[in-house]
């Protein structure tokens, strides 16, 4: 079988913790380079794994790769997968696909009408505590499931932010465990402009 060449985009902290430990060892993959802003972390990976690293976009679609990982920040999703979708590369973006449902209903609007693949990464689905706490589900259809996550210290991002890039898990992970949802119900606490708490 022939190995999808990809291409990596936006190596950050995620990445580093949820990806980087297994994706060069993919045998399905030749991974063509990485592509980022910070060039000192980009030497290290060129370095370390010899890959060939990036700065532009336009620079990264040349390659012609099948596939890309875009790993960016969550506000430059939008700009990034739009160029490769429209350039015909396979995308898988992490979570959320943008912070706005028009820009996100176009990505998949696009990637539709080009018959390409746009998978949205929800990583925590496949950590080993999750994958334990899923298997008490298996077989089981629950009529009621409440899950609590917890943080030591107040939330200092936004709300859209929270609920976007944090409390999606929450979301996700409920929905994988129900599967059929006919209802979610969500309540915010704010303190002056301070997000308190997330039900």
């Amino acid at each position: 079988m022939e190995k999808l060449k990809a291409i990596i985009i936006g190596p950050g902290n995620i990445f580093n913790k949820a990806y980087l430990p297994f994706i060069f060892n993919l045998d399905e993959l030749n991974i063509l380079g990485i592509a980022g802003r910070n060039k000192e972390k980009l030497q290290k990976y060129k370095e370390r794994y010899g890959c060939d690293v990036y700065t532009e976009i336009d620079v990264v679609i040349k390659q012609k790769p099948n596939c890309a990982f875009v790993h960016a920040s969550t506000d430059s999703h939008y700009e990034i997968v739009r160029e490769l979708l429209k350039s015909g590369i396979h995308v898988y973006v992490d979570k959320p696909i943008t912070e706005e449902i028009d820009k996100t209903k176009e990505l998949i609007d696009l990637a539709m009408d080009k018959s390409l693949i746009l998978k949205v990464g929800f990583n925590r689905r496949y950590a080993p505590m999750y994958q334990k706490a899923l298997a008490l589900f298996e077989g089981l259809k629950p009529e009621l499931c409440i899950m609590v996550k917890n943080r030591n210290n107040d939330i200092k991002n936004s709300v859209k932010f929270t609920l976007y890039d944090d409390f999606i898990h929450v979301i996700d992970t409920l929905c994988y465990i129900v599967k059929d949802v006919d209802d979610i119900d969500v309540n915010i606490l704010k303190e002056g402009d301070s997000l308190k708490s997330i039900e």
